[in-house]
């Protein structure tokens, strides 16, 4: 086999990796339009993290497949970053709590009040129904008049 045969598919062989490992996810366009989103990317798992506008975090398999859903919803990611997203930490939920009466009065949302015997026992409720929103003060709520 001659020199040049050789670099020659030595060459081609280095274009063939270098083209099988190059993502091309967004590609600009040309003079300001809007950029053409191309979805082919490797499955290389490295993983990237997005936050989104509605506060859900969402796991990229890589760089690529985050940039071309960045490409196609280009408002909706918040903050991105390298590595897999982990969920925060669940609440422990049924704390024990001391039997001390020092009673709260909490006022959900909707207007409801309800007597807790104490603030423990309040954000135990919470913890099961994080949703709610509250406000509390120390002591009983008022009796209703009937």
């Amino acid at each position: 086999m001659q020199f040049s045969t050789i670099v020659s598919m030595a060459t081609i062989a280095i274009l063939s990796i270098t083209m099988a490992t190059v993502s091309s996810a967004p590609v600009e366009a040309i003079n300001n339009k809007t950029p053409v989103c191309d979805g082919t990317c490797t499955k290389e798992y490295v993983p990237w993290c997005a936050k989104l506008t509605s506060g859900e975090y969402k796991t990229f398999g890589n760089k690529c497949t985050l940039d071309f859903y960045k490409c196609k919803h280009p408002k909706d990611v918040v903050k991105a970053t390298k590595g897999a997203c982990t969920k925060p930490p669940t609440p422990v939920c049924g704390t024990a709590c001391a039997d001390i009466y020092d009673a709260v009065c909490a006022t959900f949302q909707n207007g409801e009040t309800k007597t807790f015997p104490n603030e423990c026992e309040l954000k135990n409720l919470m913890c099961r129904s994080p949703k709610k929103t509250y406000t509390f003060v120390k002591g009983e709520c008022p009796k209703s008049v009937p």
